[in-house]
C-alpha cells in the first residue's frame, strides 16, 4: 500500500512539473511614470468592494507586441485614462509603476496601489495570453486585506 502511494505522489508531481514547464517568472522593474501615447489596449482592474479611494486596484497598459492578460477576477478594458472617475484618476497619480520587460523588449506596464504587488509570468505555451500578470492584494497578518473576516490583534 505504501509503495502505491508512493507511485501516485511521484506521478502526480511530474504532471504538475511538465504542467509548469513553460510557464517563467519576468523580473518586474520599477518605472517613476508610465510614458504617454497609445496603447493597445489598457486593461483597469475593479474593486468594487474597496472603500471609494480603493475602487481601483491597479491598470495594465499593453504595447500590442504580445498579448499580456491578468488573473484579476474583475476587468474592464477602457480607452484612455481619462475613462477613470476623478477619483480614480487622483489615487493614480500615487500609484507604483513597472515595467513589463522581457528579452530586452517592453511588453507593457503595469500600475498598482501601495501595498500591493504582482508576478509577471511568461506562459510560452498560452499565445492568446502570453504574458500573465498575477495581482497580489495587500494582507494584515497573513489574510487578505479585502475579505471580510475579523482580524484580531496579530
Amino acid at each position: 500500500m505504501k509503495n502505491i502511494l508512493n507511485y501516485v505522489w511521484i506521478g502526480l508531481s511530474l504532471l504538475w512539473l511538465a504542467g509548469c514547464a513553460g510557464q517563467q517568472i519576468v523580473q518586474e522593474q520599477a518605472t517613476p511614470d508610465i510614458p504617454q501615447g497609445s496603447y493597445a489596449s489598457i486593461i483597469k482592474l475593479d474593486n468594487p468592494d474597496g472603500a471609494p479611494e480603493r475602487t481601483l486596484a491597479g491598470i495594465v497598459h499593453v504595447t500590442g507586441r504580445a498579448t499580456v492578460c491578468t488573473d484579476y477576477p474583475r476587468e474592464v478594458i477602457i480607452k484612455s485614462l481619462d475613462d477613470l472617475p476623478a477619483i480614480e484618476r487622483e489615487a493614480f497619480a500615487n500609484f507604483q509603476h513597472y515595467i513589463i520587460r522581457d528579452a530586452g523588449e517592453i511588453q507593457g506596464y503595469v500600475s498598482l496601489p501601495v501595498g500591493y504587488r504582482s508576478l509577471i509570468w511568461r506562459n510560452e505555451n498560452d499565445p492568446p495570453c502570453a504574458y500573465r500578470v498575477q495581482i497580489i492584494p495587500p494582507t494584515i497578518c497573513g489574510v487578505a486585506a479585502n475579505t471580510r473576516a475579523r482580524i484580531k490583534a496579530c
